[in-house]
């Protein structure tokens, strides 16, 4: 192991859309805690979780539920897209897909002009490290994490090598460390096929993040861990949990068990990464923060609505309707004296100006989030976020917006408009689009002030590969 190979465990957070009612709170707050400089921040990004994942019966999570009941919880907090790569390029530059470079799971890297969370974090003295999924770029081109913010990264460079859960080797900053796993032939990364297993990355990735926290101790940090949990390839036979398994023993289909066994195993990542900040006596100035990158997925056999993945909500990964789109966020904020329950949307290019007001670093300009810092302080609530998304995926263009409680989706291209007001129909079964013609064309007009065409990314849907 790079820097050592320890037990670790992660930290974050999150949302159940008809769970933790207990997260909800009356009381005042105060600000976040600023001690002698800016606070850790930890932002946790799981691979294909939804937001019934948590807070279900049927998934053991209490490191999880305790993190919900002592934080702030969205329940209104939607993914850049329903794919991984556009939604991580969302999150780490602030903007959306309608107009960002990446509106697929093409391999696009990052540019040298773009500006990364990472970059913000670190330009005020955060040490920066990432463990786990990039997809963003190689070590060959300009999208390597390390050429776009990060100190150290320890990982998967693109989405198709994370396939894998014992692969026979993973990214070292911009080299490679050969781990004594051996596979089929390379054809077998992308399918998860190896002869051998002796490494399962997901342990290795996690005592890295450990190691970074305890050499980053005595400054502050930023620590992005994205594991490939609970994603369907990310072991070998599409689903395979790692321990915890016989903890999840009971009726349901053998998919549905080893799911919530991977869901289950992230919350033991959690509780653990908890423990050691709080030994290190760092959980007093650590902002941490927890989020999916889309909605719950429909591969390796599962179906997400055995387990109720997707909180009751319409659709799943690959969807632009909310089962596709919403996902967990709870933030724990230093200094704050009472959890609490918010429905006001954001969506995950609102974090990098969040993070930035919170360690006083300049955003960059040209980017659509907008910080909610008052939010999560118990201020006033800023200026709505922009929510428009556009996907080229299953050879179509996908495309969504929403304001207020009104919601416009065209689920492929040339496909009918329809029109949800999510007041009274968060599940999306009620098209109003023939009864509100007006609200409908509003959104529609939203969509296409916020779009910018793109050549890589024709409105026909031949997507980018």
């Amino acid at each position: 192991m790079s820097r050592g190979l320890r037990r670790s465990g992660l930290v974050w957070l999150t949302v159940g859309l008809l769970g933790w009612s207990g997260a909800r709170a009356e009381g005042g707050t105060r600000p976040m805690a600023s001690g002698a400089g800016p606070p850790n921040v930890v932002l946790v990004l799981a691979d294909d979780l939804g937001v019934g994942d948590l807070a279900n019966p049927r998934i053991p999570t209490p490191a999880l539920d305790r993190l919900a009941a002592e934080g702030v919880v969205f329940t209104s907090f939607y993914a850049g897209s329903s794919v991984c790569a556009p939604s991580r390029h969302a999150l780490m530059t602030g903007m959306h897909t309608a107009r960002g470079p990446l509106r697929g799971n093409a391999r696009i890297p990052l540019t040298a002009e773009e500006r990364t969370l990472a970059e913000v974090l670190g330009s005020v003295g955060l040490a920066t490290g990432g463990f786990g999924k990039w997809g963003l770029g190689t070590a060959e081109d300009s999208g390597a994490p390390t050429a776009q913010g990060f100190d150290h990264f320890v990982g998967y460079h693109d989405q198709s090598h994370a396939h894998t859960n014992w692969p026979d080797h993973l990214f070292v900053d911009r080299g490679r460390l050969w781990l004594p796993n051996l596979l089929a032939s390379r054809t077998a990364v992308g399918a998860g096929a190896p002869i051998e297993r002796h490494v399962r990355a997901t342990d290795w990735l996690l005592a890295e993040a450990r190691a970074f926290v305890r050499t980053n101790a005595s400054r502050p940090f930023f620590l992005y861990y994205a594991p490939t949990l609970p994603h369907a390839n990310s072991t070998a036979g599409n689903l395979e949990p790692g321990p915890g398994l016989e903890a999840l023993e009971g009726s349901g289909s053998s998919a549905a068990r080893a799911y919530a066994a991977l869901v289950h195993e992230l919350d033991r990542h959690v509780g653990a990464l908890r423990r050691d900040l709080e030994e290190l006596g760092l959980w007093d100035r650590t902002l941490f923060l927890f989020t999916s990158d889309n909605g719950p997925h429909a591969e390796g056999g599962v179906d997400p609505a055995e387990l109720g993945s997707a909180g009751g909500l319409r659709g799943h990964k690959r969807d632009l309707y909310e089962g596709g789109l919403r996902v967990p966020l709870i933030v724990r904020v230093p200094g704050r004296s009472a959890p609490a329950q918010l429905d006001e949307p954001l969506a995950i290019w609102d974090l990098l100006p969040t993070l930035a007001q919170l360690v006083g670093a300049r955003s960059p300009e040209a980017i659509d989030g907008r910080s909610a810092l008052a939010s999560l302080e118990g201020g006033e609530r800023p200026a709505p976020s922009t929510l428009v998304w556009e996907l080229h995926a299953e050879g179509t263009v996908k495309r969504a917006a929403r304001r207020g409680h009104d919601k416009w989706v065209q689920p492929a291209t040339d496909a009918a408009d329809e029109l949800y007001d999510l007041s009274i129909d968060p599940r999306e079964t009620r098209n109003l689009a023939e009864e509100a013609p007006a609200r409908l064309q509003a959104l529609r007009a939203l969509f296409e002030r916020e779009h910018a065409d793109d050549p890589r990314w024709p409105r026909e849907g031949r997507a980018v590969r």
